[in-house]
């Protein structure tokens, strides 16, 4: 058993002491079930957490990176039988979130151990409890593509800060949170890709003209079966073989963003990085191309 323990003590002018493990540029991963078995500490002022932030953490910064919070408890006499769920993100600018929690039936997370997980594909994150799910994000949405990167891996008690507020007469300490295991489980199939090869991103292009989708397609233990084609969330078109094209006629004056899905034989999916463009200096947006 891994043991992170929290002590009131006196320490470079601080009253307490704790301990974080960081797993960035050792161990990292992108998708996949990551889960945690651990026994959570207790009391107002305790912050036990299981987290990820991406790898681009270093470049982008936070929330640009991403962060997905497996497990957050926030200690205290109404927060000792609940874990959150939460992630992350930078969206036009401005930190966004989303999240949920889970209150257990009886007692507190620190009577027993819990097993703590996500399930994270390409399309969703979903966070579980003792394999019962409470929560569950869709990631397909071109504002998340931070979580379509590789996370680090975090585990720590924090004491104090903005969301449990200080410790009291209350709190016990010392307080500690134990691991008996941290396990990341991934699909050995792997996904396949795809780029949009034309339209080119940023180029403009003539009304009334027609435009040809095209995309390049790999999956690499496998087959590709089909690759489609949308604009936001609306389907444009299909390729059910090579070339992985389609056709659009007579295309409208606007802006546009589309993006393409490739789907293998193993029912894989991916999606491309998004491909922006204008039709006649763009305009008003058409309801369709």
């Amino acid at each position: 058993i891994l043991t992170i323990r929290a002590l009131e003590e006196n320490y470079g002018g601080n009253n307490y002491t704790s301990a974080r493990l960081i797993s960035r540029n050792k161990v990292f991963y992108q998708y996949g079930r990551v889960e945690a078995r651990l026994r959570l500490p207790y009391g107002q002022g305790i912050w036990p957490a299981f987290w990820m932030m991406g790898q681009s953490f270093g470049s982008d910064g936070w929330p640009a990176c991403g962060e997905i919070d497996i497990m957050e408890m926030v200690g205290g006499t109404n927060g000792d039988n609940t874990t959150h769920g939460t992630i992350h993100w930078q969206q036009y600018g401005n930190h966004a979130y989303y999240g949920g929690h889970h209150t257990i039936n009886s007692g507190i997370l620190a009577d027993n151990f819990h097993v703590f997980a996500i399930e994270w594909s390409n399309t969703s994150i979903r966070w579980f409890i003792d394999d019962h799910q409470f929560l569950i994000a869709d990631i397909t949405p071109d504002q998340l593509s931070e979580f379509h990167q590789e996370f680090f891996l975090l585990l720590n008690v924090a004491v104090g800060g903005n969301w449990p507020g200080p410790p009291d007469g209350t709190t016990v300490f010392p307080q500690t949170m134990e691991v008996d295991y941290v396990r990341v489980y991934q699909d050995m199939n792997q996904q396949p890709s795809v780029s949009i090869s034309t339209p080119i991103n940023g180029s403009n292009l003539t009304a009334g003209t027609n435009l040809l989708l095209s995309a390049d397609a790999v999956d690499n233990d496998g087959s590709v079966v089909s690759v489609q084609f949308y604009q936001e969330s609306g389907l444009l078109g299909e390729a059910v073989s090579e070339p992985w094209e389609y056709e659009l006629y007579n295309i409208q004056p606007g802006n546009y963003t589309i993006r393409a899905k490739v789907v293998d034989d193993d029912g894989l999916e991916s999606l491309s990085d998004p491909v922006s463009f204008t039709v006649d200096g763009g305009s008003a947006r058409a309801p369709y191309l």
